[in-house]
């Protein structure tokens, strides 16, 4: 979204006859609120486009900075990587065995799977578990 603004921004001080590099160091000091300094004297067609951009640019940087403190604080971001490195592993795997359940037979099925009692193909195979089941796995393999 901030990529966006400043294309637009950018593309607006282009239109007024700034060069793109200066009409990316204008956005750019815009939209942050350095407002270090104007690089030509603006008319009121400058002035309104600045106005405009200077709305919507801090409300587009702040709302992104809020989302992003947001995902740091409420855990999401930490649970989205997980999800990710998870999806990796499970791409990954071949030959594998699906556990679904964790009950008494759930648990007997990974115990054997672990055990490499469940076959030729079984034995030192990898596996996943989704984090909220981790626990029951590491009490399995200490209880086996």
């Amino acid at each position: 979204m901030v990529a966006v603004v400043t294309v637009f921004g950018t593309a607006g001080y282009v239109g007024f006859g700034f060069t793109p590099l200066d009409a990316l160091y204008q956005t750019i000091t815009t939209i942050t609120t350095v407002g270090f300094r104007e690089l030509t004297e603006f008319g009121t067609g400058e002035k309104i486009f600045t106005i405009i951009l200077i709305v919507i640019g801090v409300s587009t940087v702040l709302y992104t900075f809020t989302l992003v403190v947001q995902l740091v604080v409420e855990g999401q971001l930490s649970e989205f990587v997980g999800r990710r490195r998870m999806d990796r592993q499970i791409n990954q795997l071949r030959n594998h065995t699906i556990v679904c359940g964790w009950g008494r037979v759930g648990a007997a099925v990974a115990q054997r799977r672990l055990d490499g009692r469940a076959g030729r193909e079984a034995r030192g195979g990898r596996g996943v578990q989704p984090r909220h089941h981790l626990a029951r796995l590491v009490r399995l393999r200490h209880e086996g």
